[in-house]
């Protein structure tokens, strides 16, 4: 049987509505398919002095997430504010040291690492 045949099949034993339920979860999602040249020079597309960020998925999109692809120029610095959510860093290439000025923790990056959010620290409305 296919995962999806198994998930179907599960979520069917647990909810009288399935259609609703079904189609609710899934047709958005399909909405969400795209590339990252859907965004560029769009208004997703922003820039700054040391970054680039494409917004590939924004909140106003019904996701439950974002999803950005940012790049920090070589040899600048740059400092961000979060006031809204929690961001998860995973490098593709290049390096760099992200110093989360809250708590004083540093960590250096390298293509393929990654640096996620602590559970420990106060949830964002």
């Amino acid at each position: 049987m296919q995962v999806f045949e198994q998930v179907e099949s599960q979520v069917r034993s647990y909810c009288r509505s399935w259609p609703t339920v079904f189609t609710t979860a899934v047709e958005p999602i399909t909405d969400l398919v795209g590339t990252d040249a859907d965004v560029e020079g769009g208004d997703r597309d922003r820039a700054a002095g040391t970054w680039r960020s494409r917004r590939l998925l924004l909140a106003r999109d019904g996701a439950g997430f974002s999803l950005h692809d940012t790049v920090l120029f070589t040899g600048t610095s740059t400092t961000m504010h979060y006031a809204n959510h929690i961001e998860a860093v995973y490098a593709i290439e290049g390096a760099g040291t992200l110093r989360d000025l809250e708590i004083g923790e540093v960590h250096h990056l390298a293509p393929r690492h990654y640096v996620r959010p602590r559970r420990t620290r106060a949830p964002y409305p």
